[in-house]
């Protein structure tokens, strides 16, 4: 029995606990201590901040905890530091908003917002109005008027959600590329996706990008498990090409030309599990059908007004973009491409410019000094890339992400000025970072693992001698990483 004077003091007992538990119940006192202060010192729409920013901070890492439960490597770190890099960054995107520049689009989707949430109030809209949004840019007016009905017309509180809507599209990338390529660079993907500045700061603020962010992310994620014949695949896609449908259908569109593509590439399943080619034709079909539709829609979106049924709108849509983007001091020309040997620079133009020679001001010189560490991140990482064509038939996630940046980069080409670019292309660079993290040793990827776990006994062999019988018989390499498809039996 330990004598009186060697036992540990209570305080000493418990240690580590009380290290932790005096600085918590400290700052949970400051902090309730600031918002008592705030409540009545601060208008309702200011000190409500101080009530959304842990609540969304909380709760969002609750689900990531949830979200991550089954991976080998959470990162949980990198994902709780993320949400809150990007909720803060809602308060740099305010400032820059109204403090720097005293208006943007911000503030009309605001201002309108606030009037139909007192037409809500006044009984001149109905709940079923008000919960049906319009498509197009009426649709961000809709969509904020619900939250203020929740929260109060608070800009601020505005921002905070429509950026956290944009982290849980980050989110969904992350999630895809662990799908559609679990073989790929997921710690280098994880820290440009989530902290490249152009990626936090453009999808945190009242707008479409971070509805446009949330639903190509999702539609990501479907494309993903559609590729790999996971369940629930084609309902994950079509939830996010409707979600990107409502706010800019003409890239809903994009997404599902690079859907097809990836289907009509992809391996078939065995035939005794599933409909083979008559399956994946069948799946393409459906898909064209929607690409009409999502077509349709788009010329309506881009050309209101238009009689034209055919390619001649395609012609309208490009000189739209060129003059509804060639004001303003980054002025460029138009760099869409008429042959394919203009491509390349126009792509370049896309994804990478301003370069350094090219930066007027500050915002520029920010932006250029985004696409310069992206260039040499590209550089230090080419060899990977010597494997993209082969790969892209194994896992044809990797296709679909390729096709949707070369369709983006061709589209994209008509914008005329190097601000605007800067702030679309935030929808292409989550897909295009997955061309940066592709493995590097392509013998890692095995050409069809799902038929290799559709065949596996549901009983393991005891015996080493029956472990060799059946690892033959599923795998004729004998374990072997390969290229090369199962024989099929």
């Amino acid at each position: 029995m330990t004598p009186w004077f060697e036992a540990p003091t209570w305080r000493q007992s418990i240690g580590g606990p009380w290290k932790v538990m005096v600085p918590g119940a400290a700052g949970v006192i400051a902090y309730l201590g600031l918002l008592v202060w705030a409540m009545n010192h601060w208008r309702y729409t200011t000190w409500v901040v101080l009530l959304l920013f842990p609540t969304l901070a909380i709760s969002g890492i609750l689900i990531l905890r949830w979200a991550t439960a089954r991976d080998d490597d959470p990162m949980m770190g990198v994902l709780g530091l993320a949400l809150v890099v990007k909720l803060a960054a809602a308060w740099v995107r305010f400032y820059v908003s109204f403090e720097l520049y005293g208006s943007g689009d911000s503030l009309q989707y605001h201002l309108d917002a606030v009037a139909r949430a007192d037409r809500f109030f006044a009984h001149h809209v109905s709940l079923i109005d008000l919960v049906t949004p319009r498509a197009g840019t009426a649709s961000i007016t809709d969509l904020t008027a619900m939250l203020y009905t929740v929260i109060g017309p608070a800009r601020l509180g505005g921002f905070l959600v429509f950026s956290f809507i944009g982290f849980w599209g980050l989110f969904f990338f992350s999630r895809a590329l662990r799908t559609g390529l679990p073989e790929a660079d997921h710690v280098t993907y994880a820290r440009l996706l989530f902290f490249l500045p152009s990626l936090v700061f453009w999808p945190s603020s009242i707008g479409k990008e971070a509805i446009m962010m949330f639903g190509i992310g999702l539609a990501s994620l479907g494309a993903a498990r559609i590729t790999r014949r996971i369940p629930q695949g084609w309902l994950i896609l079509v939830a996010g090409l409707a979600v990107g449908g409502l706010v800019r259908p003409h890239v809903s569109a994009v997404i599902l030309v690079s859907v097809t593509i990836a289907v009509l590439f992809r391996r078939p399943m065995d035939e005794r599990r599933g409909f083979g080619a008559a399956g994946r034709f069948g799946g393409v079909m459906i898909l064209m059908v929607g690409l009409a539709f999502m077509f349709g829609q788009t010329a309506k979106y881009l050309v209101p007004g238009s009689t034209k049924n055919d390619v001649a709108v395609v012609g309208q849509v490009f000189d739209k973009a060129t003059a509804g983007t060639a004001g303003g001091g980054s002025v460029i020309d138009r760099p869409l491409p008429n042959n394919p040997l203009q491509y390349p620079g126009a792509a370049f133009t896309v994804l990478f410019r301003p370069t350094i020679l090219e930066a007027r001001n500050p915002q520029n010189l920010a932006a250029a000094a985004e696409t310069t560490v992206l260039l040499a991140i590209l550089v230090a990482r080419w060899r990977r890339l010597k494997q993209l064509p082969k790969l892209a038939m194994r896992r044809t996630y990797v296709l679909f992400a390729t096709v949707y940046t070369g369709v983006f980069c061709f589209a994209w080409s008509a914008f005329a000025n190097l601000g605007a670019l800067a702030r679309q292309r935030v929808q292409v660079w989550p897909l295009m970072l997955t061309l940066f993290c592709l493995p590097e040793v392509i013998d890692e990827v095995r050409a069809r693992p799902s038929a290799d776990r559709r065949r596996r006994p549901a009983t393991p062999p005891t015996s080493a001698a029956a472990t060799a019988d059946v690892r033959d018989s599923v795998d004729p390499t004998g374990g072997r990483p390969t290229w090369s498809a199962p024989t099929r039996r």
